[in-house]
């Protein structure tokens, strides 16, 4: 399983805090409105909740909840135990695993950030129905990922991390935008957008849950 294994649960961890941080503000930035009046978010595969610990920082009426593997959680409760402002208190962590655990309901926003690449184009699928039905009417699904274009050429930069996970990831997809907006909307989403959250590396793509 993975990450049963505690130090490379933790090395990985460590590892990936920082990487979640940067993305986090460039998403704050994106839409500042939706996270203004989201109270709930859901963090799929969320790792040591860097994305959910700086957003709750910036927004105060946000309730995070962080889905890992057990071992990766553990880690994670340090990070948010340590925070600075301090947000342990609105950022829990649930062990389990983003594609076989049950879903919170009616949250406001779902992300899934760094895990769309790390898992089959099957299970693409069946966790973004998932995310759509986690979600209340109106919510909004966030996906930040390694993508390059849709046409492919590039940037060179998210090619190379795309070719990583394609290599040890049996049935893993090249994420595109395009690719992604096409999934979302298979899973009942509208008004697909796309953003550069790291220049060169990283996209998200917004979707809404139909009221």
């Amino acid at each position: 399983e993975w990450f049963s294994d505690e130090k490379e649960a933790r090395l990985y961890t460590e590892s990936q805090h920082s990487g979640s941080v940067g993305p986090a503000r460039s998403l704050a930035r994106a839409m500042p409105d939706v996270l203004g009046e989201a109270k709930t978010l859901l963090d799929l595969g969320g790792g040591s909740g860097g994305f959910s610990m700086t957003l709750a920082q910036k927004f105060p009426n946000l309730n995070a909840t962080v889905l890992d593997f057990p071992n990766v959680c553990k880690v994670g409760e340090e990070f948010a135990a340590k925070s600075e402002p301090y947000v342990g208190d609105r950022v829990k962590f649930m062990g389990g695993n983003a594609l076989e655990t049950e879903y919170p309901k009616d949250q406001d926003m779902v992300l899934m950030s760094y895990i769309s690449g790390s898992i089959s184009g099957d299970d693409v699928k069946k966790m973004y129905k998932g995310a759509y039905e986690a979600l209340r009417p109106g919510g909004t699904v966030v996906v930040h990922d390694f993508m390059v274009e849709d046409t492919r050429d590039g940037p060179p930069l998210a090619a190379l991390w795309a070719c990583q996970h394609l290599v040890f990831t049996p049935g893993a997809v090249s994420l595109t935008p395009g690719y992604v907006s096409q999934e979302l909307e298979a899973a009942g989403f509208e008004s697909c957008e796309t953003a550069t959250m790291i220049p060169g590396l990283t996209m998200g793509v917004f979707g809404k849950k139909p009221l």
